[in-house]
């Protein structure tokens, strides 16, 4: 009796200490997130874009993209390849004209968005996609899905970082994230 007991007792120190043990890892755990969110709230995140296609909308829109970047409170756009030495996003655009007949040429393209994050602080350099979207651009309304990108992607790491679905401001462009 005296021996199941002490086995009793001996599993039930180790589970409490078990449960001590995964409670301080989860508290560390929600320190370095909070660290991370502090540290991409505070900095204007740098953003690198770069363009592939040879059609004049996808162009402009990509000139356009850069340009917001300047504007922007939250993105700063980073013209070089550097160090991957802080956080920072990779915008790849690739574009493709969809005119159907000669004289449609240069007025409509479909641009493919991605995104990934590099570096965020205190995790390990491994480059991670969180968003991607094709997107039907007009050359009348370049800068109007420009900024409604920005506040797609403002919506969509809202979502990716906080790990959840209430709070963040709803995505602009189809399909949106649930």
């Amino acid at each position: 009796m005296l021996g199941l007991l002490l086995v009793l007792g001996i599993a039930f120190l180790c589970l409490a200490v078990g449960t001590r043990y995964s409670e301080a890892v989860r508290r560390a755990r929600e320190t370095a997130l909070k660290n991370d969110l502090a540290y991409a709230e505070e900095s204007r995140i740098p953003v690198h874009v770069s363009h592939t296609g040879k059609d004049s909308v996808g162009s402009m829109f990509d000139e356009a993209l850069k340009q917001e970047l300047t504007h922007s409170t939250r993105y700063t756009p980073k013209y070089s390849e550097q160090a991957k030495n802080k956080f920072e996003l990779y915008v790849e655009l690739v574009s493709v004209d969809v005119a159907e007949t000669k004289s449609d040429e240069g007025k409509r393209s479909v641009v493919s968005v991605v995104i990934e994050e590099f570096g965020l602080p205190n995790s390990y350099p491994v480059a991670t996609m969180w968003y991607h979207k094709v997107i039907v651009v007009d050359k009348d309304s370049v800068t109007t899905v420009t900024k409604d990108l920005l506040d797609d992607i403002d919506a969509r790491w809202c979502k990716y970082i906080k790990s959840s679905v209430g709070g963040c401001p709803k995505e602009k462009l189809y399909p949106s994230l649930y």
